[in-house]
């Protein structure tokens, strides 16, 4: 397989909401950036010593799931990956929001993913060390039952870090819940676009702003009393993924058709400078299938990277997102059987100097 690595420009755009100074500005930085093949992310997870994180990854047509350690420093492949489970439904499951992949106390790891043909959650646990994997269909079941209270079906699930909490939603409106205590907590209305969980006990949630606002708002709700704690005016939205603490909110948007990442400093209402996600025009040279006249190489004209996963490390100013190539001739790319080198592990670094 082709290892190619595309330097990503950086292009530097200076958001500044209200009156803050330019000098408030937090800077974000592309520390570094690995290739690791062709599977998708459906989880990853920071490995208790937080030298390493876990990335689980399926196949093209999500037929095999693998598990994968990387380095936090360095982003560079520990080790083999560990083979775990084949699905035997591929074409029913399809993949929750966010923090799909948790280590239980005992060590072991557990993937959820939600079975379309039934719309209900399937939960596999995983041992890290062999790849061995078990499903308990009854618990399945039982938790399935406990969402049909609250949803006649699932549009959508995120859960938090610690999957204690978890917000379901349908086309009427969010449930977040206390997956412990087995209730619902409070409920939001459906003009809520993104959502994603702090460690903090936090909740972070945007929608688009009224006819008196511009833009996009976040929420930041507290748990488990739903309390709204801070609210703040964003020219542009997408996916949150706050840090621990709750302080750096990583998003990846979209600008004028161009794909950009930054970070909302929720401690001065300030978005980062902002890194392009859109790729360069590249060549997919190893493909199994090629042409049958001019055995010519797959060519991807236009395209960019799509952040799958986001884990925060300890320091609280890095993080490393999982994200996947999307754009022009990807799916004539699966057609013809090429191997498209495109998910990748990218290191970030955030600045307040």
């Amino acid at each position: 397989m082709t290892k190619r690595v595309w330097f990503i420009s950086l292009l530097l755009v200076l958001i500044v909401i209200g009156a803050q100074a330019q000098e408030d500005v937090p800077s974000l930085f592309l520390i570094s950036e690995t290739l690791i093949g062709s599977d998708e992310s459906v989880g990853a997870l920071l490995q208790p010593d937080a030298d390493a994180v876990w990335v689980m990854t399926t196949s093209l047509y999500r037929e095999h799931y693998t598990l994968h350690s990387f380095s936090t420093v360095t982003g560079e492949r520990i080790g083999e990956p560990i083979s775990t489970f084949d699905d035997p439904n591929p074409d029913y499951f399809r993949l929750f929001s966010s923090n799909t992949l948790i280590q239980a106390p005992d060590g072991t790891l557990q993937l959820i993913l939600d079975e379309n043909s039934t719309d209900l959650p399937a939960a596999y646990t995983i041992n890290p060390q062999t790849g061995e994997s078990t499903r308990n269909a009854d618990a399945d079941a039982q938790l399935g039952a406990f969402f049909r209270e609250f949803t006649p079906y699932m549009e959508g699930l995120s859960f938090s870090t610690d999957h204690r909490y978890l917000v379901a939603s349908d086309d009427h409106d969010l449930d977040v819940i206390d997956l412990v205590s087995r209730s619902r907590l409070f409920t939001l209305p459906y003009d809520t676009l993104w959502y994603g969980f702090a460690a903090s006990q936090q909740l972070f949630v945007i929608i688009s702003g009224d006819a008196a606002t511009t833009g996009f708002v976040l929420n930041v709700y507290s748990l488990p009393d739903g309390a709204l704690t801070q609210s703040y005016l964003l020219p542009q939205g997408g996916i949150p993924y706050p840090s621990d603490d709750g302080r750096f909110v990583a998003m990846q948007i979209t600008l004028d058709e161009a794909h950009l990442l930054g970070v909302f400093d929720t401690t001065t209402g300030v978005m980062s400078s902002l890194l392009s996600m859109d790729t360069p025009p590249f060549t997919v040279e190893d493909c199994t299938v090629r042409d049958s006249v001019t055995d010519a190489a797959l060519h991807l004209d236009r395209g960019y990277l799509s952040i799958q996963d986001v884990v925060w490390l300890p320091d609280g100013e890095t993080f490393m997102a999982i994200s996947q190539y999307i754009g022009d001739g990807m799916t004539q790319g699966r057609e013809e059987g090429c191997e498209l080198t495109a998910s990748r592990i990218s290191i970030y670094r955030i600045s307040t100097e």
